[in-house]
Protein backbone atom coordinates (compact mmCIF):
# COMPACT_ATOMS: atom_id res chain seq x y z
CA UNK A 1 0.00 0.00 0.00
CA UNK A 2 1.47 3.42 -0.91
CA UNK A 3 1.68 6.23 1.87
CA UNK A 4 -0.82 7.98 0.20
CA UNK A 5 -3.17 5.40 -0.20
CA UNK A 6 -1.94 4.62 3.63
CA UNK A 7 -3.17 8.36 4.44
CA UNK A 8 -6.26 8.13 2.90
CA UNK A 9 -6.79 5.17 5.54
CA UNK A 10 -5.80 7.01 8.27
CA UNK A 11 -8.06 9.42 10.79
CA UNK A 12 -7.15 13.17 9.86
CA UNK A 13 -4.12 14.87 11.91
CA UNK A 14 -5.92 17.62 12.13
CA UNK A 15 -9.71 18.46 11.72
CA UNK A 16 -10.95 22.27 11.03
CA UNK A 17 -14.38 22.83 10.89
CA UNK A 18 -16.57 26.26 10.99
CA UNK A 19 -13.33 28.07 11.99
CA UNK A 20 -14.39 31.83 12.11
CA UNK A 21 -11.52 34.53 12.84
CA UNK A 22 -11.49 38.22 13.80
CA UNK A 23 -8.95 41.02 13.30
CA UNK A 24 -10.72 43.81 15.76
CA UNK A 25 -13.91 44.08 14.15
CA UNK A 26 -13.07 42.87 10.83
CA UNK A 27 -14.69 39.30 10.24
CA UNK A 28 -11.79 37.73 8.12
CA UNK A 29 -12.52 34.12 8.54
CA UNK A 30 -16.18 32.82 7.73
CA UNK A 31 -15.91 29.41 8.61
CA UNK A 32 -13.06 27.40 6.91
CA UNK A 33 -13.54 23.60 6.47
CA UNK A 34 -10.61 21.07 5.77
CA UNK A 35 -8.75 17.95 6.89
CA UNK A 36 -4.70 17.03 7.47
CA UNK A 37 -4.04 13.76 7.03
CA UNK A 38 -1.29 11.94 8.66
CA UNK A 39 1.82 11.89 6.04
CA UNK A 40 0.47 14.39 3.70
CA UNK A 41 1.72 17.69 2.78
CA UNK A 42 -1.72 20.00 1.98
CA UNK A 43 -1.02 23.42 0.78
CA UNK A 44 -3.88 26.47 1.13
CA UNK A 45 -3.61 28.49 -1.87
CA UNK A 46 -5.56 31.68 -2.45
CA UNK A 47 -4.86 35.75 -3.54
CA UNK A 48 -3.65 38.08 -1.05
CA UNK A 49 -6.04 38.62 1.57
CA UNK A 50 -7.85 35.64 1.32
CA UNK A 51 -7.41 33.99 4.72
CA UNK A 52 -4.68 31.92 4.45
CA UNK A 53 -2.56 33.63 7.09
CA UNK A 54 -5.67 34.04 9.34
CA UNK A 55 -6.16 30.04 9.30
CA UNK A 56 -2.88 29.13 10.25
CA UNK A 57 -2.53 32.12 13.40
CA UNK A 58 -6.34 30.71 14.30
CA UNK A 59 -4.89 27.10 14.65
CA UNK A 60 -2.04 28.02 16.23
CA UNK A 61 -4.60 30.25 19.04
CA UNK A 62 -2.52 33.73 18.09
CA UNK A 63 -5.76 34.86 17.38
CA UNK A 64 -7.78 36.22 20.54
CA UNK A 65 -10.82 36.29 18.60
CA UNK A 66 -11.63 33.08 16.91
CA UNK A 67 -14.93 30.41 17.03
CA UNK A 68 -15.68 27.42 15.93
CA UNK A 69 -13.56 24.03 15.72
CA UNK A 70 -9.99 22.80 15.43
CA UNK A 71 -9.37 19.17 16.21
CA UNK A 72 -5.81 17.94 16.68
CA UNK A 73 -5.06 14.10 17.42
CA UNK A 74 -8.41 13.94 18.25
CA UNK A 75 -8.19 16.73 20.82
CA UNK A 76 -10.57 19.93 20.24
CA UNK A 77 -7.32 23.00 20.63
CA UNK A 78 -10.08 26.28 20.25
CA UNK A 79 -10.46 26.73 23.95
CA UNK A 80 -6.38 26.32 24.26
CA UNK A 81 -3.98 28.94 24.61
CA UNK A 82 -1.12 29.11 21.18
CA UNK A 83 2.14 27.49 23.59
CA UNK A 84 -0.28 24.62 24.83
CA UNK A 85 -1.37 24.01 21.52
CA UNK A 86 2.65 23.67 20.22
CA UNK A 87 3.17 21.15 23.07
CA UNK A 88 1.01 18.76 21.70
CA UNK A 89 2.98 18.73 18.17
CA UNK A 90 2.32 21.63 16.23
CA UNK A 91 5.20 23.59 14.96
CA UNK A 92 4.56 26.73 13.22
CA UNK A 93 7.23 28.46 10.65
CA UNK A 94 5.55 31.82 10.40
CA UNK A 95 5.89 34.13 7.35
CA UNK A 96 8.20 37.21 8.81
CA UNK A 97 10.78 33.77 9.95
CA UNK A 98 10.93 35.19 13.75
CA UNK A 99 14.94 35.13 13.46
CA UNK A 100 16.64 36.78 16.59
CA UNK A 101 19.13 39.30 14.51
CA UNK A 102 20.88 39.27 18.11
CA UNK A 103 22.16 35.79 18.39
CA UNK A 104 23.97 33.81 16.58
CA UNK A 105 22.56 30.74 14.40
CA UNK A 106 23.61 28.46 17.01
CA UNK A 107 21.68 30.39 19.76
CA UNK A 108 18.93 30.42 17.53
CA UNK A 109 18.42 26.80 16.75
CA UNK A 110 18.85 25.74 20.56
CA UNK A 111 16.21 28.55 21.66
CA UNK A 112 12.52 26.92 20.71
CA UNK A 113 12.11 24.18 23.94
CA UNK A 114 11.55 20.18 22.87
CA UNK A 115 7.86 19.16 22.97
CA UNK A 116 8.22 15.54 22.41
CA UNK A 117 11.38 12.98 21.82
CA UNK A 118 12.44 12.44 18.58
CA UNK A 119 13.50 16.22 17.09
CA UNK A 120 15.52 16.32 14.62
CA UNK A 121 19.89 16.08 15.67
CA UNK A 122 21.94 19.41 13.96
CA UNK A 123 24.03 16.68 12.96
CA UNK A 124 20.69 15.45 10.47
CA UNK A 125 19.76 19.41 10.22
CA UNK A 126 23.10 20.38 8.92
CA UNK A 127 22.51 17.39 6.02
CA UNK A 128 19.21 18.98 5.16
CA UNK A 129 20.55 22.63 4.90
CA UNK A 130 24.61 21.77 4.76
CA UNK A 131 24.44 26.15 4.91
CA UNK A 132 23.97 26.34 8.61
CA UNK A 133 26.82 24.38 9.70
CA UNK A 134 28.98 27.19 8.19
CA UNK A 135 27.53 30.10 9.68
CA UNK A 136 26.85 28.59 13.12
CA UNK A 137 28.41 31.34 14.66
CA UNK A 138 27.03 34.03 12.51
CA UNK A 139 24.49 36.54 13.76
CA UNK A 140 21.07 35.85 12.55
CA UNK A 141 20.54 39.22 11.67
CA UNK A 142 23.74 38.64 9.10
CA UNK A 143 22.31 35.74 7.29
CA UNK A 144 20.98 36.05 3.76
CA UNK A 145 16.62 35.69 3.42
CA UNK A 146 17.45 32.34 2.25
CA UNK A 147 19.61 31.09 5.27
CA UNK A 148 17.02 32.93 7.50
CA UNK A 149 14.17 30.78 6.10
CA UNK A 150 16.58 27.56 6.31
CA UNK A 151 17.43 28.60 9.91
CA UNK A 152 13.17 29.60 10.99
CA UNK A 153 12.48 25.88 9.48
CA UNK A 154 15.22 24.06 11.15
CA UNK A 155 14.77 25.38 14.46
CA UNK A 156 11.19 23.73 14.47
CA UNK A 157 12.61 20.24 13.48
CA UNK A 158 14.32 20.43 16.94
CA UNK A 159 11.57 20.42 18.70
CA UNK A 160 9.76 16.81 18.32
CA UNK A 161 7.02 18.26 16.66
CA UNK A 162 5.46 16.02 13.58
CA UNK A 163 2.56 18.17 12.26
CA UNK A 164 4.23 20.96 10.59
CA UNK A 165 2.95 24.35 9.35
CA UNK A 166 5.47 26.30 7.13
CA UNK A 167 3.88 30.11 6.11
CA UNK A 168 4.94 31.16 2.21
CA UNK A 169 8.52 29.46 2.73
CA UNK A 170 9.81 30.29 -0.33
CA UNK A 171 8.45 33.96 -0.75
CA UNK A 172 11.11 36.14 -2.28
CA UNK A 173 13.73 33.55 -2.28
CA UNK A 174 15.97 32.66 -4.67
CA UNK A 175 15.21 29.48 -7.08
CA UNK A 176 18.30 27.75 -6.19
CA UNK A 177 16.94 28.32 -2.44
CA UNK A 178 13.40 27.42 -3.34
CA UNK A 179 14.51 24.63 -4.78
CA UNK A 180 16.32 23.50 -1.86
CA UNK A 181 13.57 24.02 0.58
CA UNK A 182 11.58 21.70 -1.71
CA UNK A 183 13.93 18.96 -1.27
CA UNK A 184 14.15 19.65 2.29
CA UNK A 185 10.29 18.83 2.36
CA UNK A 186 10.31 15.71 0.60
CA UNK A 187 12.85 14.11 2.96
CA UNK A 188 10.38 15.32 5.52
CA UNK A 189 7.32 13.93 4.50
CA UNK A 190 9.24 10.32 3.38
CA UNK A 191 10.43 10.47 7.06
CA UNK A 192 6.43 11.27 8.09
CA UNK A 193 6.25 14.36 8.65
CA UNK A 194 2.52 15.87 8.03
CA UNK A 195 2.44 19.32 6.29
CA UNK A 196 0.39 22.05 6.31
CA UNK A 197 2.02 24.90 3.97
CA UNK A 198 0.66 28.26 2.49
CA UNK A 199 1.75 29.14 -0.60
CA UNK A 200 1.51 32.23 -3.32
CA UNK A 201 3.24 30.48 -6.09
CA UNK A 202 1.45 26.79 -7.08
CA UNK A 203 4.44 25.97 -9.29
CA UNK A 204 6.45 24.97 -5.93
CA UNK A 205 3.13 23.84 -4.11
CA UNK A 206 2.79 21.29 -7.37
CA UNK A 207 6.28 19.82 -6.66
CA UNK A 208 5.91 18.98 -2.76
CA UNK A 209 1.89 18.69 -2.12
CA UNK A 210 -0.81 15.82 -2.04
CA UNK A 211 -3.52 17.91 -1.92
CA UNK A 212 -4.68 21.61 -2.19
CA UNK A 213 -7.33 23.66 -0.92
CA UNK A 214 -7.90 27.10 -2.64
CA UNK A 215 -8.90 30.12 -0.14
CA UNK A 216 -11.33 33.17 -1.60
CA UNK A 217 -12.68 35.50 0.97
CA UNK A 218 -12.30 34.29 4.49
CA UNK A 219 -13.54 30.28 3.37
CA UNK A 220 -12.83 26.87 1.47
CA UNK A 221 -13.51 27.51 -2.36
CA UNK A 222 -12.19 24.55 -4.18
CA UNK A 223 -10.30 21.27 -3.31
CA UNK A 224 -8.12 19.31 -5.22
CA UNK A 225 -5.84 16.49 -4.70
CA UNK A 226 -2.95 16.09 -7.33
CA UNK A 227 -4.57 12.95 -9.42
CA UNK A 228 -7.61 16.23 -10.18
CA UNK A 229 -5.16 18.31 -11.84
CA UNK A 230 -6.26 17.75 -15.56
CA UNK A 231 -5.61 20.37 -17.57
CA UNK A 232 -9.65 21.59 -17.24
CA UNK A 233 -8.82 21.91 -13.79
CA UNK A 234 -5.77 23.68 -14.13
CA UNK A 235 -7.26 26.07 -15.79
CA UNK A 236 -10.05 27.29 -13.33
CA UNK A 237 -7.30 26.87 -10.66
CA UNK A 238 -5.38 29.35 -12.50
CA UNK A 239 -7.65 31.61 -12.92
CA UNK A 240 -8.92 31.65 -9.07
CA UNK A 241 -5.63 32.46 -8.55
CA UNK A 242 -4.76 34.80 -10.87
CA UNK A 243 -1.57 33.11 -12.68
Amino acid sequence: MTGMAMAERAAPSLVVAGLQAWYGESHILQGVDFEVRPGEVVTLLGRNGAGKTTTLKAIMGVLSKRSGSVSFAGRETIGLTSDRIARLGIAFCPEERAIFASLSVRENLMLPPRVATGGLTLERIFDLFPNLAERLSSGGGKLSGGEQQMLAIARILRTGARFLILDEPTEGLAPVIVRQIGRTIAELKREGFTILLVEQNFRFAATVSDRYYVMENGRIALSYANADLDPNNMERLHVRLGV
